[in-house]
């Protein structure tokens, strides 16, 4: 695909953010860029239409869990069993060895906070 991964996908986020802020893939040495080009054109979507806009209201956004690729879900699932790839949309749009999507929702996901905001603050932000 080409795309490197210290290119920005909005205006503040580039996509590395996404695929290092995660605690586990800090703490092991595993690959985990994404493979197809829809999966950073949803990493896009997310950092401009939530992100972006969460970060201009509340500032000291913070993510905690962007991508998550076949071998960051292995060791996540090694270390803790805290995730279920067919549910997890932190997967993108990426593929199984069947060809399916991991997760079949689609889409993306990150998990981020903007302290000292709380998470129900932020939450209503987004959903209005």
């Amino acid at each position: 695909m080409g795309l490197k991964t210290e290119a920005f996908c909005s205006e503040n986020f580039n996509f590395e953010d996404f695929i290092s802020c995660s605690e586990t893939f800090q703490n092991v040495s595993v690959e985990n860029v994404p493979c197809l080009e829809a999966t950073y054109e949803f990493i896009r979507q997310l950092a401009n239409d939530i992100l972006e806009p969460c970060l201009l209201e509340f500032g000291n956004l913070k993510l905690t869990y962007g991508f998550c690729g076949k071998n960051l879900s292995r060791a996540i699932k090694k270390g803790n069993g805290g995730i279920h790839p067919p549910l997890d949309q932190h997967a993108g749009m990426e593929l199984n060895a069947s060809g399916d999507l991991i997760c079949p929702r689609g889409g993306m996901a990150a998990d981020f906070h903007c302290l000292p905001a709380s998470s129900l603050q932020v939450a209503k932000f987004v959903v209005e």
